[in-house]
């Protein structure tokens, strides 16, 4: 079993999703972590994040890290993964309202439906991203966010870092999650029109 080390991340290239960690050890010395050796961290790394990590050597004998979690700033890394649960169970919670309420239980159906579908879609477009094939529309992806898959979209953001970091894909990402929210404070407050 390796060795457990800690250290810092001295350097971090988020577009190619590698960089360097300085061990804590006296010998400073300089290892090589690619984005896939990080573990569960809820979000990207950045420079200066402090890393709990193992070592192994590549096929040329190079050392990299492995196994690695993010352990600087713990506690805010938790309340971003607590935040995305919240976020994700919210609609699934307004749905159920709407059954008790309206006894109508098509909103809940939708997100049940919609959301599993959407994240398999985001798998596979990661999938042919990765294998350079062809890729599913941005406007397909988007269209079933509006219809009720974001929460699932918001799933394969986090678990497989796919459309998390393309700017312009983000903006119309949240503008479709802020308008369900838009939808369900207004059928609370004033009744569905369904």
């Amino acid at each position: 079993m390796p060795l457990i080390r800690t250290g810092k991340l001295i350097t971090w290239k988020d577009e190619k999703g590698f960089g360097f960690i300085r061990s804590d050890l006296q010998d400073h010395e300089e290892i090589f972590i690619h984005i896939t050796a990080i573990q569960k961290a809820g979000r990207r790394p950045i420079a200066g994040d402090k890393i709990k990590y193992q070592i192994e050597s590549d096929r040329r004998g190079r050392k990299r890290a492995c196994n690695a979690t993010l352990i600087e700033d713990g506690v805010a890394i938790n309340k971003d993964k607590l935040f995305i649960k919240l976020l994700v169970a919210l609609p699934f919670l307004f749905a159920t309202y709407i059954i008790w309420k309206e006894n109508n239980p098509v909103p809940l159906i939708i997100y049940l439906v919609m959301s599993p579908a959407t994240y398999l879609l985001y798998v596979t477009d990661k999938i042919s991203a990765i294998k350079k094939q062809w890729r599913i529309m941005e406007n397909t992806l988007h269209l079933l966010e509006l219809l009720g898959g974001w929460p699932g979209a918001l799933l394969a953001q986090r678990h497989i870092h796919h459309k998390n970091r393309k700017f312009s894909y983000q903006i119309i990402f949240w503008t479709i999650v802020i308008s369900h929210f838009i939808l369900w404070g207004y059928c609370i407050a004033f009744g569905c029109f369904w």
